[in-house]
Protein backbone atom coordinates (compact mmCIF):
# COMPACT_ATOMS: atom_id res chain seq x y z
CA UNK A 1 0.00 0.00 0.00
CA UNK A 2 0.72 4.09 0.18
CA UNK A 3 -0.27 7.37 1.84
CA UNK A 4 -0.24 10.14 -0.42
CA UNK A 5 -0.51 13.75 1.14
CA UNK A 6 -0.93 16.89 -0.71
CA UNK A 7 -0.50 20.35 0.62
CA UNK A 8 -2.56 23.10 -1.35
CA UNK A 9 -1.38 26.58 -0.32
CA UNK A 10 -2.08 30.26 -2.64
CA UNK A 11 1.14 29.87 -4.03
CA UNK A 12 2.22 26.24 -4.60
CA UNK A 13 0.81 22.41 -3.85
CA UNK A 14 2.64 20.10 -2.48
CA UNK A 15 3.03 16.73 -3.40
CA UNK A 16 4.42 13.78 -1.35
CA UNK A 17 4.26 10.03 -0.71
CA UNK A 18 6.17 6.87 1.13
CA UNK A 19 8.52 4.22 -1.46
CA UNK A 20 7.73 1.34 -0.17
CA UNK A 21 6.74 -0.62 -2.85
CA UNK A 22 4.83 -4.30 -1.45
CA UNK A 23 4.05 -6.74 -3.62
CA UNK A 24 1.13 -9.09 -2.23
CA UNK A 25 -0.04 -12.53 -3.26
CA UNK A 26 -3.54 -13.81 -2.18
CA UNK A 27 -3.12 -15.96 0.81
CA UNK A 28 -5.83 -18.35 2.56
CA UNK A 29 -5.02 -18.84 6.85
CA UNK A 30 -6.07 -22.67 7.02
CA UNK A 31 -8.26 -21.47 10.34
CA UNK A 32 -9.94 -19.65 7.94
CA UNK A 33 -11.58 -23.07 6.69
CA UNK A 34 -12.40 -24.59 10.12
CA UNK A 35 -16.17 -24.27 9.26
CA UNK A 36 -16.17 -26.78 6.88
CA UNK A 37 -14.09 -29.60 8.37
CA UNK A 38 -15.17 -31.77 11.33
CA UNK A 39 -14.02 -30.76 14.82
CA UNK A 40 -11.64 -33.64 16.20
CA UNK A 41 -8.63 -35.28 15.09
CA UNK A 42 -9.57 -36.96 11.37
CA UNK A 43 -10.70 -33.70 10.74
CA UNK A 44 -13.15 -34.86 7.69
CA UNK A 45 -14.84 -33.00 5.22
CA UNK A 46 -18.15 -31.13 7.03
CA UNK A 47 -21.40 -32.06 4.23
CA UNK A 48 -25.17 -30.67 4.10
CA UNK A 49 -28.00 -32.90 4.46
CA UNK A 50 -28.16 -34.24 1.00
CA UNK A 51 -24.30 -35.39 1.43
CA UNK A 52 -22.90 -32.66 -0.70
CA UNK A 53 -19.27 -31.72 0.85
CA UNK A 54 -19.92 -27.73 2.05
CA UNK A 55 -16.76 -27.09 0.00
CA UNK A 56 -16.95 -27.50 -2.98
CA UNK A 57 -15.84 -24.92 -5.21
CA UNK A 58 -12.43 -22.95 -5.70
CA UNK A 59 -15.17 -19.67 -4.94
CA UNK A 60 -15.27 -20.77 -1.15
CA UNK A 61 -11.49 -20.98 -0.68
CA UNK A 62 -10.76 -17.69 -2.86
CA UNK A 63 -13.54 -16.23 -0.52
CA UNK A 64 -11.61 -16.21 2.30
CA UNK A 65 -7.88 -14.82 0.79
CA UNK A 66 -6.17 -11.96 1.85
CA UNK A 67 -3.55 -10.18 -0.14
CA UNK A 68 -0.46 -10.37 2.35
CA UNK A 69 2.91 -8.81 1.82
CA UNK A 70 5.14 -11.39 -0.06
CA UNK A 71 8.02 -9.02 -1.25
CA UNK A 72 8.95 -5.13 -0.32
CA UNK A 73 11.03 -3.03 -2.46
CA UNK A 74 12.04 0.72 -1.03
CA UNK A 75 12.93 2.50 -4.26
CA UNK A 76 9.38 3.05 -5.49
CA UNK A 77 8.37 6.15 -7.67
CA UNK A 78 4.61 7.27 -6.52
CA UNK A 79 4.74 10.65 -7.85
CA UNK A 80 4.87 11.81 -11.95
CA UNK A 81 4.72 14.40 -14.00
CA UNK A 82 2.12 15.34 -16.26
CA UNK A 83 4.29 17.78 -18.74
CA UNK A 84 3.78 19.99 -20.24
CA UNK A 85 0.62 20.47 -18.16
CA UNK A 86 1.43 22.05 -14.34
CA UNK A 87 0.16 18.87 -13.08
CA UNK A 88 1.34 16.00 -11.30
CA UNK A 89 -0.55 12.40 -10.36
CA UNK A 90 0.17 10.65 -7.76
CA UNK A 91 -0.64 6.35 -7.22
CA UNK A 92 -1.55 4.08 -4.57
CA UNK A 93 -2.65 0.67 -4.81
CA UNK A 94 -0.39 -1.42 -7.67
CA UNK A 95 2.75 -0.34 -8.43
CA UNK A 96 2.28 -2.37 -12.37
CA UNK A 97 -0.25 -3.39 -14.68
CA UNK A 98 0.69 -6.87 -16.07
CA UNK A 99 4.70 -6.56 -16.84
CA UNK A 100 4.29 -2.50 -17.28
CA UNK A 101 5.09 -0.54 -14.26
CA UNK A 102 2.89 2.48 -13.58
CA UNK A 103 6.30 4.44 -14.17
CA UNK A 104 6.86 3.42 -17.80
CA UNK A 105 3.02 3.99 -18.49
CA UNK A 106 3.52 7.31 -16.65
CA UNK A 107 6.57 8.21 -18.57
CA UNK A 108 4.94 6.59 -22.22
CA UNK A 109 1.96 9.37 -21.74
CA UNK A 110 3.95 11.92 -20.54
CA UNK A 111 5.98 11.56 -24.18
CA UNK A 112 2.72 11.38 -26.33
CA UNK A 113 1.04 13.74 -27.97
CA UNK A 114 -2.51 13.36 -25.72
CA UNK A 115 -0.75 15.64 -23.26
CA UNK A 116 0.43 18.14 -25.35
CA UNK A 117 -2.88 18.33 -27.44
CA UNK A 118 -4.32 18.80 -24.26
CA UNK A 119 -2.13 21.76 -23.23
CA UNK A 120 -3.21 23.78 -25.95
CA UNK A 121 -6.51 23.87 -24.56
CA UNK A 122 -8.60 25.60 -22.15
CA UNK A 123 -8.24 22.39 -19.98
CA UNK A 124 -9.55 21.31 -16.67
CA UNK A 125 -8.29 18.95 -13.88
CA UNK A 126 -11.00 16.78 -14.86
CA UNK A 127 -10.13 16.76 -18.75
CA UNK A 128 -6.17 15.91 -17.30
CA UNK A 129 -8.23 12.59 -15.36
CA UNK A 130 -10.14 11.56 -17.97
CA UNK A 131 -7.08 11.65 -20.50
CA UNK A 132 -4.98 9.56 -17.37
CA UNK A 133 -8.10 7.14 -17.43
CA UNK A 134 -8.23 6.55 -20.82
CA UNK A 135 -4.78 6.02 -20.96
CA UNK A 136 -4.60 3.59 -18.55
CA UNK A 137 -7.89 1.39 -18.71
CA UNK A 138 -7.01 -0.41 -21.74
CA UNK A 139 -3.97 -1.78 -20.04
CA UNK A 140 -6.32 -2.85 -16.84
CA UNK A 141 -9.04 -4.14 -18.07
CA UNK A 142 -6.12 -6.59 -20.57
CA UNK A 143 -4.52 -7.55 -17.33
CA UNK A 144 -7.85 -7.85 -15.30
CA UNK A 145 -10.83 -8.80 -17.16
CA UNK A 146 -12.37 -10.37 -14.43
CA UNK A 147 -12.10 -11.97 -10.65
CA UNK A 148 -9.91 -9.97 -8.00
CA UNK A 149 -9.33 -6.60 -9.59
CA UNK A 150 -7.18 -4.73 -7.55
CA UNK A 151 -7.37 -1.14 -6.83
CA UNK A 152 -5.40 1.61 -8.23
CA UNK A 153 -6.26 5.37 -7.44
CA UNK A 154 -4.73 8.18 -8.31
CA UNK A 155 -4.39 12.08 -6.55
CA UNK A 156 -4.05 14.61 -9.86
CA UNK A 157 -3.09 17.70 -8.31
CA UNK A 158 -1.79 20.83 -10.06
CA UNK A 159 -3.31 23.73 -12.37
CA UNK A 160 -5.95 24.05 -14.63
CA UNK A 161 -5.66 26.38 -17.91
CA UNK A 162 -7.77 29.16 -16.76
CA UNK A 163 -6.79 28.78 -13.04
CA UNK A 164 -4.46 30.44 -10.73
CA UNK A 165 -4.86 28.60 -7.30
CA UNK A 166 -4.47 24.48 -7.24
CA UNK A 167 -6.64 21.86 -6.74
CA UNK A 168 -6.62 17.80 -6.53
CA UNK A 169 -9.28 15.24 -8.02
CA UNK A 170 -9.09 11.64 -7.68
CA UNK A 171 -9.56 9.17 -10.49
CA UNK A 172 -10.12 5.56 -9.46
CA UNK A 173 -9.02 3.20 -12.42
CA UNK A 174 -10.51 -0.20 -11.03
CA UNK A 175 -14.13 1.65 -10.79
CA UNK A 176 -13.65 4.11 -13.59
CA UNK A 177 -14.68 6.92 -11.84
CA UNK A 178 -13.29 10.56 -11.42
CA UNK A 179 -14.05 12.74 -8.41
CA UNK A 180 -15.09 16.01 -8.31
CA UNK A 181 -12.46 18.72 -8.07
CA UNK A 182 -11.59 20.57 -4.75
CA UNK A 183 -10.13 23.74 -4.88
CA UNK A 184 -10.15 24.09 -1.40
CA UNK A 185 -6.87 24.92 1.07
CA UNK A 186 -6.25 22.34 2.61
CA UNK A 187 -4.15 18.82 2.74
CA UNK A 188 -5.22 15.96 0.92
CA UNK A 189 -4.36 12.48 1.69
CA UNK A 190 -4.92 8.71 0.08
CA UNK A 191 -4.18 5.57 0.64
CA UNK A 192 -3.06 4.48 4.03
CA UNK A 193 -4.32 7.46 6.35
CA UNK A 194 -5.53 5.98 9.28
CA UNK A 195 -3.00 7.66 11.73
CA UNK A 196 -3.53 10.80 9.50
CA UNK A 197 -6.99 11.09 10.00
CA UNK A 198 -6.40 10.85 14.05
CA UNK A 199 -4.22 13.61 13.94
CA UNK A 200 -6.61 15.83 11.46
CA UNK A 201 -10.15 15.04 12.26
CA UNK A 202 -9.60 13.75 16.00
CA UNK A 203 -10.87 9.95 15.12
CA UNK A 204 -9.79 8.27 12.04
CA UNK A 205 -13.31 6.60 9.58
CA UNK A 206 -13.04 3.20 10.86
CA UNK A 207 -13.85 3.51 14.72
CA UNK A 208 -15.80 6.62 13.39
CA UNK A 209 -17.77 3.61 12.05
CA UNK A 210 -17.34 1.17 14.89
CA UNK A 211 -18.29 3.81 17.66
CA UNK A 212 -21.50 4.69 15.33
CA UNK A 213 -22.77 1.02 14.80
CA UNK A 214 -21.78 0.42 18.72
CA UNK A 215 -23.87 3.92 19.72
CA UNK A 216 -26.90 2.78 17.55
CA UNK A 217 -26.60 -0.43 19.06
CA UNK A 218 -27.01 0.59 22.47
CA UNK A 219 -30.10 3.23 21.93
CA UNK A 220 -32.08 -0.15 20.64
CA UNK A 221 -31.05 -2.09 23.60
CA UNK A 222 -32.23 1.23 25.86
CA UNK A 223 -35.65 1.38 24.01
CA UNK A 224 -36.17 -2.48 24.74
CA UNK A 225 -35.03 -1.88 28.63
CA UNK A 226 -37.54 1.03 29.16
CA UNK A 227 -40.15 -0.23 26.87
CA UNK A 228 -39.71 -3.89 29.51
CA UNK A 229 -39.99 -1.38 32.57
CA UNK A 230 -43.00 0.40 31.62
CA UNK A 231 -44.38 -3.02 30.55
CA UNK A 232 -43.71 -4.77 33.84
CA UNK A 233 -45.33 -1.97 35.48
CA UNK A 234 -48.69 -2.17 33.94
CA UNK A 235 -47.77 1.57 31.74
CA UNK A 236 -49.50 0.60 27.89
CA UNK A 237 -47.25 3.40 26.40
CA UNK A 238 -45.40 3.16 22.92
CA UNK A 239 -41.96 4.58 22.91
CA UNK A 240 -40.51 5.98 19.75
CA UNK A 241 -37.71 4.30 18.48
CA UNK A 242 -34.25 6.14 18.20
CA UNK A 243 -34.16 5.96 14.51
CA UNK A 244 -37.08 8.26 14.44
CA UNK A 245 -35.09 11.01 15.75
CA UNK A 246 -32.73 10.81 12.52
CA UNK A 247 -29.61 12.36 13.12
CA UNK A 248 -30.13 13.70 16.43
CA UNK A 249 -28.92 10.79 18.77
CA UNK A 250 -26.50 10.07 16.25
CA UNK A 251 -23.08 10.05 18.52
CA UNK A 252 -21.01 12.95 16.37
CA UNK A 253 -24.33 14.73 15.93
CA UNK A 254 -22.96 18.86 16.28
CA UNK A 255 -19.86 17.66 18.23
CA UNK A 256 -16.47 19.08 17.02
CA UNK A 257 -13.82 16.92 18.45
CA UNK A 258 -10.17 17.77 19.48
CA UNK A 259 -8.11 18.02 16.40
CA UNK A 260 -4.57 19.65 15.15
CA UNK A 261 -5.73 22.94 13.80
CA UNK A 262 -4.25 24.38 10.63
CA UNK A 263 -4.57 27.19 7.70
CA UNK A 264 -2.64 25.90 4.58
CA UNK A 265 -3.54 28.85 2.62
CA UNK A 266 -1.06 30.95 4.31
CA UNK A 267 1.70 28.04 4.13
CA UNK A 268 4.94 29.36 2.89
CA UNK A 269 6.67 26.66 0.27
CA UNK A 270 9.04 25.49 2.98
CA UNK A 271 6.49 25.10 5.54
CA UNK A 272 4.14 23.07 3.28
CA UNK A 273 6.79 20.89 2.23
CA UNK A 274 8.06 20.06 6.23
CA UNK A 275 4.00 19.68 6.98
CA UNK A 276 3.62 17.04 3.71
CA UNK A 277 6.62 15.43 4.38
CA UNK A 278 5.77 14.91 8.42
CA UNK A 279 2.49 13.54 7.85
CA UNK A 280 4.27 11.13 5.52
CA UNK A 281 6.34 10.04 8.24
CA UNK A 282 3.72 9.46 10.65
CA UNK A 283 2.60 6.89 8.91
CA UNK A 284 5.72 5.37 7.77
CA UNK A 285 6.41 5.49 11.88
CA UNK A 286 3.40 3.75 12.80
CA UNK A 287 3.72 1.35 10.22
CA UNK A 288 7.58 0.82 11.29
CA UNK A 289 6.83 0.28 15.20
CA UNK A 290 3.15 -1.87 14.74
CA UNK A 291 3.22 -5.54 15.12
CA UNK A 292 2.51 -5.70 11.48
CA UNK A 293 4.43 -6.38 8.15
CA UNK A 294 4.79 -2.21 6.94
CA UNK A 295 2.66 -1.48 4.29
CA UNK A 296 4.35 1.82 3.97
CA UNK A 297 7.90 2.98 4.18
CA UNK A 298 11.26 4.06 2.51
CA UNK A 299 12.17 7.68 1.86
CA UNK A 300 9.32 10.39 1.00
CA UNK A 301 9.21 11.58 -1.82
CA UNK A 302 8.41 15.21 -2.40
CA UNK A 303 7.55 17.39 -5.38
CA UNK A 304 6.37 20.67 -5.85
CA UNK A 305 3.75 22.45 -8.41
CA UNK A 306 3.56 26.54 -9.25
CA UNK A 307 1.39 27.76 -11.65
CA UNK A 308 4.61 29.19 -13.55
CA UNK A 309 7.01 26.30 -13.55
CA UNK A 310 5.32 23.33 -13.23
CA UNK A 311 6.23 19.91 -11.32
CA UNK A 312 9.32 19.66 -9.67
CA UNK A 313 11.29 17.52 -7.30
CA UNK A 314 12.15 17.83 -4.36
CA UNK A 315 14.45 14.90 -3.11
CA UNK A 316 13.95 12.99 -6.17
CA UNK A 317 16.98 10.56 -6.17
Amino acid sequence: MTVLVAVNTRDAIILASDSQGTVTRPLVDPRELTEFFEAGNDGKLRTDLQGKPLLDTWSHIESHAMDLPFKIHYNVDKIFALDPLKMGVMVSGMASIGDRTIKSLMNELRTSVKLTELCLTDHTLRDAAKTVLDFLSPYYEKEFPYGRNPEIELMLCGYEKNRFTSGVIRVNVQKKTISEPDYDFCIFFGGITREIQRLLFGIDSANKSRLMKRSQELLGQYHEYLAQHLKNNNINIELPKPEEYGGELSLFYNVSLDSLQMNCATYPEQDAIECAEFLVNIMINTQRFSNQVPSTGGKVQLAIIRKQSGLHFINHK
